[in-house]
């Protein structure tokens, strides 16, 4: 009996690593497609900045380098959130409006400005923040209110969209690591 289900726990595992895999060989191979928690714009959150050379080889980007680490949430977009998402990079790629923050040469945060984009639970950003809520639920969902628009953040998810001027459609959206509650 223990024998079987150490087999199922190994088999579980494999399933869940190879499942993992195939989202990241997806999102590598297509640039419209966001995997939260995972990665966005042909970006795998956690990778080394010469795989991110390797990947936008020849794009042109802007660059800022900080003297000392940020915080995403805190510093960049002015709310109050509790999870911490450091940085002491940031590159802007021009050709598909994507922005990479990262720490130590490592990715940490993908954001894109493009939103015609869809993720990986067929969720079409262009469709608003009305319909994607209603696609991710409320579940770990925190809504930030301020004066110039919302953010939708779902921590354990890896997710984060802006609604900029609150009329339903998502300006920018952020891909993150799922913080574990």
């Amino acid at each position: 009996m223990i024998k079987h289900i150490i087999v199922l726990i190994i088999t579980a595992i494999s399933i869940l690593q190879q499942s993992n895999f195939a989202i990241m060989n997806r999102i590598i191979h297509d640039e419209t497609l966001i995997a939260p928690g995972v990665g966005a714009e042909k970006i795998i959150l956690n990778e080394t900045v010469s795989k991110l050379n390797d990947t936008y080889q020849g794009l042109e980007y802007r660059t800022a380098k900080l003297k000392e680490e940020s915080d995403l949430f805190r510093d960049v977009l002015k709310l109050n959130m509790s999870i911490g998402i450091k940085f002491n990079e940031i590159r802007y790629f021009y050709s598909n409006n994507a922005v990479v923050f990262l720490k130590n040469n490592i990715v940490q945060t993908v954001a894109g400005l493009n939103t015609d984009r869809i993720t990986v639970d067929t969720v079409d950003l262009m469709r608003g923040t009305s319909y994607f809520i209603l696609n991710y639920g409320n579940a770990s969902l925190q809504i930030l209110k301020e004066s110039g628009g919302n953010a939708y953040i779902y921590p354990t998810k890896g997710i984060a969209i802006l609604d900029d001027n609150n009329d339903d459609s998502i300006d920018l959206y952020f891909v993150f690591p799922p913080v574990k509650q």
